[in-house]
């Protein structure tokens, strides 16, 4: 009786433990500083700023006032805290210094970024901010659903916002209209697109102030110059409202009421640690013959507020940063406000290339909203199909584990380690039968045999020594089964996890498409845990209980063989129970895996929204919709926990059943009371082991689901393979050249989807340098996937240096491309891991890349060089850009790449690093 609380014991401890220590995480993360609620009420008809200091060290100038119906403009270089300063109006930021006032009540947490905000009274107006981020969130619903977030529908304000913010083209290409799903993070959208559903977004809130930060980079000139007359300037459809508006587009500038200009002062100079952060500030001049110099990064101000004019007539920071754009930059951008019809690709792209396409269907538009129209790459369609929805909802099986389930987890387990855990077993239970039958017939020698002081030694010695081989042997085999167990089950957990992570990362792109990233992390999250722990335990659990029952089953069974009358009867109903549960509770378990699954996908679009939602005041919506998902989950995992119950309870009443026979044949049999306790001890013993063996089982097949599921994921159609034994070229001479041919090619991004390409002929010689141009979405990107073979043809060629890519390994071609994606990635790890991947570059290709990119002077001034630590997403890598001995930018590489006015731009366009 006590062996089955003792081996519960170190469970205990462990999950005691477990417990503890995920108890000071929560509590951790629990008391981590938050942002305070703001005290500014959704906003007001006119504001002042007075100075303030904010956690990014952005200062602001002593009063500013913003009055309501006028167009502010931000601009600034690159890091000067444009954004920042949007962030800081919606209280997104740690607030340094400051305070913020509203009639008699005054607050210090009010502004995270320190600006300090005087309300007027006399002018106090209710209203709500609305705020168009710079990297578009959207949430995986339909176009129509993004756009209303929540709102009411009101037809007749729809169809203007759609139409000024030139969606009316987009929604007449996707299959279903504004219906269309469009996908988890937007993935079935374009950049463009994404963009003028976050401005649509914002103007259908008809909210009082519009914080904008930089909405018009994603998109074209043309549509750029649409949006900004129709929506956002002084004569667009937010005319009456305020509106502050973050924006590298000089050509916007005089139609703004009022010019906000950032500029950063960024000290690299050698000073001591006592002298004031001011006085650091100050000196911007560079002096690279110092040593020990100590790099401080300085406050952003804004410099200059004024009208277009009086900024230029003041000849100010305003008027440098806008001189500083040639001529020729100028008159491009004048050009490009002008030539609203002006078409794409009408002439050669370089000497005698050859460029044709066919393009079906003719698009028309209102005139602001014109499209250019482009004979060579022309988009047919979206990635939504019009019989099926973007995302399906996740199935769950049905019926009984199939034998294929369980088979994938013996081979996962090892043949070897199988057939030892199965040998280590019998031994166990013929170890413990043995016990228990010797225990017997040494009672009954007791009893039968009175012998002498000395023989009685004799006959104790020799019970005690057979009894302590049983004992040996039963914790030889214990052991063997909890190693074999161990051993066996971490290799099939190993087994499982490398099969599921390769199906996962050479699955092909559309399944991405369709799949939300809540149900893959589900897969190697709960799923893989259960198979991690849960399987094990139970497999463990039962096994031991197992052998308990059986050998305590035949030590009664030998005691008392009428016994064996009611006991198939009892075990009849145990079987039958058993079975009434374990068709519930399985189907209950595949249940609550499929309904964690929106769960993580909730959860992660409410995080990467999070700045969206806090200011649309969303997130009470949000949190609901959380709470009824876990809602929903949990009333899954209530039905299982309650239907195990039922059973131990119904197991207990029939473990009492046969307690109490046993007692009645003890009483119509003549054994000693020793013996008839020994019994009833293990009656009551087979009653606990046969719940734990009825329940671990259940379990243990409960647990064949997540490895059902696991399985499901590792069978996905993967790509074409990476090496082919035949049609490879010759690793070391192919490419020689880099000529690239289409030949009639075309693609869809699925199976049942219209043509995303369709029949591009198109000839790049070697060497040549090729300019793609489009609207938003007309599949320029698409291009760059077909070379990588990211999709695949549905008809025609693609031939680099003579050699069709189609007939090639996929390792073999992607080795030889480079791509600079839209959206950089950088993985967390060492500067050399993110360099070269697959170490198969000398540290001296490695730095000539680096001075290529002139990043060599930064890597070269860290103490772990080419080891440096790269933080996930790259955060902690800013870029330092000098002219004329001071600094003129500083930020993430990206950054100043998103930027074609920023000087790191030119010079990576003069290194060849981007096109």
């Amino acid at each position: 009786m006590i062996s089955s609380p003792l081996t519960g014991l170190p469970q205990v401890v462990a999950s005691l433990a477990q417990g503890y220590v995920s108890i000071r995480r929560v509590r951790r993360f629990l008391l981590l500083t938050e942002l305070q609620q703001a005290c500014l009420p959704p906003p007001y008809k006119r504001a002042e700023t007075k100075s303030g200091t904010g956690g990014l060290d952005h200062a602001y100038p002593e009063e500013s006032d913003i009055p309501k119906g006028k167009l502010y403009i931000v601009v600034g270089a690159v890091g000067t805290g444009k954004s920042s300063l949007l962030l800081a109006i919606l209280n997104e930021m740690f607030r340094a210094s400051g305070e913020i006032t509203r009639q008699e009540f005054k607050t210090p947490n009010v502004m995270a970024l320190g600006v300090t905000v005087a309300l007027k009274p006399d002018n106090r107006l209710k209203g709500s901010i609305a705020y168009v981020p710079q990297q578009a969130w959207c949430m995986n619903a339909t176009v129509k659903a993004n756009i209303l977030f929540g709102s009411q529908m009101d037809p007749r304000r729809y169809k203007e916002v759609i139409s000024m913010c030139c969606l009316l083209p987009d929604l007449e290409q996707l299959p279903q209209g504004e219906l269309t799903e469009i996908g988890e993070r937007g993935i079935n959208l374009s950049g463009g697109q994404k963009q003028r559903i976050s401005l649509a977004r914002a103007v259908y809130q008809q909210a009082d102030i519009y914080l904008l930060d930089d909405p018009l980079s994603a998109v074209d000139a043309h549509v750029a110059n649409s949006l900004f007359e129709d929506v956002i300037g002084p004569r667009g459809l937010l005319k009456n409202t305020t509106r502050v508006l973050v924006t590298h587009r000089l050509v916007n500038l005089e139609e703004a009421d009022q010019i906000v200009c950032l500029s950063r002062t960024l000290a690299i100079d050698h000073f001591s640690e006592n002298e004031e952060f001011s006085e650091g500030v100050e000196k911007s001049k560079i002096n690279l013959a110092e040593t020990n110099m100590r790099y401080s990064v300085g406050e952003s101000f804004i410099t200059e507020m004024g009208t277009f004019s009086e900024l230029m007539q003041e000849n100010g920071t305003f008027a440098c940063y806008f001189n500083s754009f040639t001529k020729e930059e100028w008159a491009d951008v004048q050009n490009d406000d002008n030539e609203q019809n002006r078409e794409y690709c009408t002439e050669d792209l370089a000497t005698n290339n050859s460029c044709s396409s066919q393009a079906e269907g003719a698009e028309q538009d209102k005139p602001h909203c014109e499209q250019p129209q482009c004979r060579d790459i022309h988009r047919l369609g979206s990635s939504v199909g019009t019989s099926k929805r973007l995302v399906e909802e996740e199935k769950s099986a049905t019926g009984g584990l199939r034998w294929d389930v369980t088979k994938t987890y013996i081979m996962a387990y090892g043949r070897h380690s199988a057939v030892f855990t199965a040998v280590s077993y019998v031994l166990f239970i013929l170890s413990s039968v043995g016990t228990n039958l010797w225990i017997r017939h040494w009672s009954q020698h007791g009893t039968t045999h009175r012998q002498e002081s000395s023989d009685n030694t004799d006959t104790r010695d020799y019970f005690l020594g057979i009894y302590g081989l049983f004992v040996v042997l039963q914790t030889l085999s214990t052991l063997a089964i909890l190693i074999s167990q161990a051993h066996g089950t971490a290799y099939a957990s190993n087994n499982l996890h490398l099969r599921l992570l390769e199906s996962v990362l050479r699955a092909p792109s559309s399944f991405f498409d369709t799949t939300p990233t809540g149900r893959i992390v589900n897969r190697f999250s709960k799923d893989i845990e259960a198979v991690d722990m849960r399987f094990p335990m139970c497999l463990r659990v039962a096994s031991f209980s197992l052998g308990t029952a059986l050998s305590s089953l035949i030590l009664i069974c030998v005691a008392l063989p009428w016994f064996i009358v009611p006991l198939i009867p009892l075990t009849l109903a145990l079987i039958g129970i058993q079975r009434v549960y374990i068709r519930t509770a399985r189907q209950l378990k595949r249940i609550d895996s499929v309904r964690r699954s929106p769960i993580f996908c909730h959860f992660q679009e409410s995080l990467l929204g999070s700045t969206l939602l806090r200011a649309y005041s969303k997130v009470s919506q949000f949190v609901a919709i959380s709470d009824y998902l876990v809602d929903e989950s949990q009333m899954s995992r209530y039905a299982l926990i309650s239907c195990q119950r039922w059973m131990s309870v119904r197991i207990e009443m029939i473990g009492h059943i046969s307690t109490l026979i046993a007692c009645l044949l003890f009483l119509a049999t003549n054994v000693s009371p020793s013996y008839a306790g020994l019994i009833i001890t293990h009656t009551m013993s087979v009653a606990i082991a046969l719940m734990n063996v009825l329940r671990s089982t259940a379990n243990l097949e409960n647990c064949f689901v997540d490895v059902e599921r696991i399985k499901e994921y590792s069978e996905i159609p993967s790509e074409a393979p990476l090496h082919l034994e035949e049609g490879d070229p010759d690793g070391a001479k192919w490419p020689t050249g880099g000529e690239i041919v289409f030949k009639n090619y075309s693609t869809r991004y699925r199976e049942g989807l219209p043509l995303t390409l369709r029949s591009i002929s198109l000839h790049i010689r070697s060497g040549e340098k090729l300019g793609i141009v489009g609207r938003t979405g007309a599949g320029k990107s698409t291009l760059t996937l077909a070379l990588f073979r990211l999709i695949e043809a549905t008809e025609g060629h693609i031939f680099i240096d003579g050699v069709d890519i189609g007939k090639i390994g996929l390792h073999d071609l992607r080795s030889k491309i480079t791509v600079i994606p839209q959206d950089p990635v950088l993985f967390a790890g060492t500067l050399r891991f993110n360099l070269d991947p697959t170490k198969e570059r000398s540290d001296e290709e490695l730095w000539a890349a680096l001075e290529g990119a002139h990043m060599k002077e930064f890597i070269e001034e860290q103490p772990n060089k080419l080891d440096f630590i790269c933080a996930e997403g790259g955060w902690n890598l800013r870029i330092l850009v000098l002219k004329d001995g001071t600094v003129a930018e500083c930020d993430t590489p990206w950054n100043l790449l998103a930027d074609s006015n920023s000087l790191f731009y030119a010079m990576a366009k003069e290194a060849d690093i981007i096109a």
